[in-house]
């Protein structure tokens, strides 16, 4: 399987981290990191195993292809102009790594089905009596059953 390096890029930008800062922590140059990013280079499995352990993620996370990627177009900040390019790439890999483990978990997990009535938000009290009636739901669904 062929090593990702844009994969390399989100977990580390997730981390917070600059390529200098996770080559000190690995043992490698950010020259290297920047190789491996762009799909020069490839790691050896010693480091891929470095990088794993210090991004939290699975091997495979840096071989599988994310088929829908996360476009600049589709993140907002408040303060387009003045947001540092460095907070626009880390909060976009952070909204791609939540991306992706809800994928993950949607594939993996059996949750049960959403069933609460949609509530008014007209008015306060109409918002209350949403609130109540899902309180009251929540507790008839969490309360053990009785045979």
């Amino acid at each position: 399987m062929t090593f990702i390096g844009s994969n390399l890029r989100t977990a580390r930008l997730f981390h917070g981290l600059s390529q200098q800062d996770l080559g000190d922590q690995i043992g490698c140059s950010k020259q290297f990191l920047s190789r491996l990013e762009s799909g020069i280079d490839a790691p050896t499995s010693s480091l891929v195993s470095r990088l794993c352990d210090r991004l939290a993620v699975l091997p495979d996370f840096f071989v599988e292809p994310d088929p829908m990627p996360i476009a600049d177009e589709q993140c907002h900040f408040r303060k387009q102009l003045t947001t540092k390019v460095a907070l626009h790439q880390s909060a976009r890999e952070r909204g791609e790594f939540l991306k992706r483990m809800i994928n993950v978990m949607d594939e993996h997990l059996e949750l049960p089905r959403y069933d609460f009535e949609e509530g008014d938000a007209s008015a306060p009290e109409a918002i209350e009596q949403a609130a109540e009636r899902a309180r009251e739901h929540g507790a008839w669904a969490l309360a053990p059953s009785r045979t």
